[in-house]
């Protein structure tokens, strides 16, 4: 499945991709419950967990975010016994806004499952692209409140 958007952010393109190094930042694109922890540079562990019914599933998985050219490969990968795999590999490009005052965050890239997870997202094609938005519209708010220094949130 095809997915892309763009955002527009009130910080600096450094900022941005600076900010998607830090755990903080990339566990919005997880459920609430989730765990994430950093395990290298630009290398994360983290397990999804989802309640089904009497019992909850744990989804263990990677996630990367490297340069590739004037891009940055974000690259999320889970596999579970039971619940098959699920991919996401999208390319983000931090530009300056026309105005030079802020970023235009954009991104494309291809999101595939196998097994339990790839039946999940079949269902869910629909509203997979509004997901995902919804995500880096949550990652853009954060973004603003840690490198435009507005109160409520602090960044570590």
């Amino acid at each position: 499945m095809d997915l892309s958007g763009t955002v527009n952010l009130s910080v600096q393109p450094n900022d941005a991709a600076e900010g998607f190094h830090s755990a903080e930042t990339l566990r919005h694109f997880l459920p609430g419950t989730s765990e994430l922890s950093k395990t290298g540079p630009s290398a994360f562990d983290f397990v999804v967990t989802k309640d089904a019914g009497m019992v909850s599933l744990r989804l263990p998985g990677t996630l990367t975010i490297e340069p590739e050219g004037d891009t940055y490969r974000f690259e999320a990968k889970a596999r579970h016994l039971l619940g098959g795999t699920a991919n996401l590999l999208l390319n983000i490009r931090f530009a300056p806004s026309e105005s030079g005052a802020g970023t235009v965050m954009s991104y494309a890239g291809i999101l595939a499952a196998t097994g339990l997870a790839g039946r999940l997202l079949r269902d869910r094609a629909p509203v997979a692209q509004e997901m995902l938005a919804a995500k880096f519209e949550q990652v853009r708010r954060h973004l603003e409140v840690v490198y435009a220094g507005e109160p409520g949130e602090m960044y570590d």
